[in-house]
């Protein structure tokens, strides 16, 4: 049994690791994809595609 938090390959949920999801997102990976390899629920992982698109509009936006 793992602790609450970690998945099933053992790896903790830590701040390093979300930042690994968010990157993977960047770079093209898909949320299906993301799920089956971390086992993080699909509806974090779509916020965290949210998150990546509504930052890329900001920049696009300029000051």
């Amino acid at each position: 049994m793992g602790s609450p938090g970690a998945d099933r390959e053992g790896q903790a949920a830590t701040t390093e690791r979300l930042h690994q999801v968010q990157r993977a997102l960047l770079g093209g990976a898909t949320v299906e994809q993301l799920f089956e390899a971390t086992k993080i629920d699909p509806w974090y992982l779509d916020q965290l595609q949210l998150l990546n698109e509504i930052s890329h509009e900001i920049r696009q936006a300029g000051p």
